[in-house]
């Protein structure tokens, strides 16, 4: 059986800032699939990985001591690559669901952000696995 575990990445409700969610340690996997899950949201989703052996600050710039990027997510249902930099755009009064995989090989630590929020709510969950 393989080793699956999951996780609330990131929630945030229509009163709230966009934000940074919670920084997972991904070094003994090698997929993660997020799901997102966006109702009457305005903002972009964006995922963050890195390979420093101590979880960098997402939140704050990269820098030489806090060493982070963006990376890309594959759309499940269209095969899309979607570009770390650009992340999900979603601008709508409606709902949206998107399932994305991130591959996490040789990544340490990986979150995911929304930046630009100016409505709604943003549900990330993530289940992060292995091949076994």
């Amino acid at each position: 059986m393989r080793d699956v575990k999951e996780y609330t990445i990131l929630n945030l409700g229509a009163s709230d800032a966009a934000a940074s969610g919670v920084t997972i340690e991904c070094r003994d996997f090698r997929h993660l699939v997020l799901s997102i899950a966006a109702t009457a949201f305005t903002g972009t989703v964006k995922i963050q990985g890195s390979i420093q052996n101590t979880a960098p600050t997402f939140s704050s710039a990269q820098s030489a001591t806090n060493m982070w990027d963006y990376v890309q997510g594959v759309d499940l249902n269209t095969g899309l690559a979607i570009d770390g930099d650009t992340g999900i755009s979603v601008s709508g009064a409606g709902s949206d669901f998107r399932l994305l995989e991130v591959n996490t090989n040789g990544l340490e630590y990986i979150t995911v952000t929304a930046t630009a929020k100016t409505a709604g709510a943003i549900l990330v969950k993530g289940k992060i696995f292995d091949n076994q």
